[in-house]
């Protein structure tokens, strides 16, 4: 358990996504699986997994919070590519030459961002390089909330219909992602995908019990040797029906 004033977001969250974990949480009186997190090194604790059922605990009213804390060793950081309707994706990009500068070639500086249209690969650079990560929120702001998002592993490929666009981002190191965050910023929500080798799923904490403040240290151990006795690890890929 960790208090909740140690824990610090790495991206922004999805006000829908966590309207709806919320509801999930306080519907099932449980939290199914603890959120992920690395200790930084001002010792607060970074979730890099979790981050709309950390801020759904909070807005419950739970005062600490359970974590898993897994080493730097043990993640692999990989990104989410998003494919969503064009729209006036295109067309927002090349009006807001203010912000955004597009090509079809890519320059010796590093892109903010991929976008593929059909045949036709854009490089999407920010105006200003200091504003890297502000017009990078301004980018992903554009179509978020306006259209569902599908997210792809960047490493897949896959065809895209004809009405759809692909869009791809430059991944951080985790020392990179935790600078932006010690300067008190977030990464755009649904971007950084985390791999995490030993996650631990399915615990069912009580919600009761993470909103009674005064809970002590041996109920909540009865409760971690009453799952740790139920633990089940598989070497190999498995399919998980959450219902």
């Amino acid at each position: 358990m960790v208090d909740r004033t140690l824990i610090v977001l790495h991206e922004a969250h999805e006000p829908s996504r966590l309207e709806k974990t919320k509801r999930s949480i306080q519907t099932e009186g449980v939290l199914r699986h603890p959120p992920v997190a690395v200790e930084m090194k001002n010792g607060q604790y970074l979730i890099i997994d979790g981050a709309h059922r950390t801020c759904s605990l909070q807005a419950l009213g739970c005062s600490q919070i359970p974590l898993q804390i897994v080493n730097v060793e043990d993640v692999l950081i990989g990104n989410w590519d998003h494919v969503v309707p064009n729209g006036d994706l295109m067309a927002y990009l090349e009006n807001n030459q203010q912000a955004f500068r597009v090509e079809t070639v890519p320059l010796k500086e590093y892109a903010l961002a991929k976008v593929q249209k059909g045949d036709v690969t854009y490089y999407v650079y920010p105006f200003s390089s200091e504003s890297q990560l502000d017009a990078w929120h301004q980018l992903v702001d554009v179509y978020q909330h306006q259209y569902r998002v599908t997210r792809v592993p960047a490493e897949i490929e896959i065809k895209l219909e004809p009405n759809m666009v692909r869009i791809s981002y430059p991944t951080y190191t985790l020392q990179e992602i935790e600078e932006v965050v010690l300067q008190g910023k977030v990464m755009p929500a649904g971007v950084t995908r985390f791999e995490i080798q030993g996650r631990i799923l399915n615990l069912q904490i009580p919600l009761s019990m993470l909103q009674n403040i005064e809970t002590e240290l041996e109920g909540w151990n009865l409760l971690l040797n009453s799952r740790r006795n139920l633990l089940r690890y598989y070497s190999k890929p498995v399919y998980v029906c959450e219902t």
